[in-house]
């Protein structure tokens, strides 16, 4: 099965708030960056298409197929009572911890990034069930990380070690072998 994660493009957001599962707006540039997007891809192949229910994903969706399918799964992780406080506004002596240890500190009323990566690797697992030959996921940087570290046996501590850019596309190659990994953050 081959899988090809995309994150949402550019978000509006111009007062650098911490936002998870909130539903942010899309940037004035997102027409063009959708174009770039579709130019990378090839759909005239059958793909089964999957969006977070973010409109920031969702938007994007709409302009591949109009049956692509929702999984709550693939938000992006629940920042709790950061949602939508600019950075500088989250207290320190939350922020400082939850920095060293993303993992599995949760923000206050959040979740910890090892709880998003219990529920995305439930969906993956799920996905590779299905007789699907091609998938396309259009999703949030958290998401990518966690499917690639899992993929690929990289720890989840070294997460942020990879770049996952607004509107960038990756691919990884399920089959009977460890997956692989054909493109990352075109």
């Amino acid at each position: 099965m081959e899988v090809i994660l995309i994150r949402h493009t550019k978000v509006h957001n111009p007062r650098s708030v911490c936002y998870g599962q909130s539903d942010i707006g899309l940037a004035s540039s997102f027409e063009n960056e959708k174009d770039s997007i579709l130019s990378k891809l090839t759909l005239t192949d059958q793909f089964t298409v999957y969006s977070s229910p973010a409109q920031r994903c969702t938007r994007l969706a709409e302009t591949i197929t109009s049956t692509y399918k929702v999984d709550t799964r693939l938000q992006e992780v629940n920042f709790g009572n950061w949602e939508n406080t600019p950075w500088q506004d989250i207290p320190l002596l939350q922020l400082t911890p939850w920095m060293e240890d993303f993992v599995t500190i949760q923000p206050p009323n959040g979740e910890s990034f090892q709880d998003l990566h219990t529920r995305v690797k439930e969906f993956i697992t799920e996905l590779q069930q299905n007789d699907f030959d091609k998938v396309i996921l259009i999703t949030h940087a958290g998401v990518i990380r966690s499917i690639l570290c899992d993929s690929l046996g990289i720890p989840l501590v070294n997460a942020f070690r990879l770049t996952i850019d607004y509107g960038s596309l990756s691919k990884l190659i399920f089959s009977d072998y460890p997956p692989q990994l054909k493109s990352l953050n075109l």
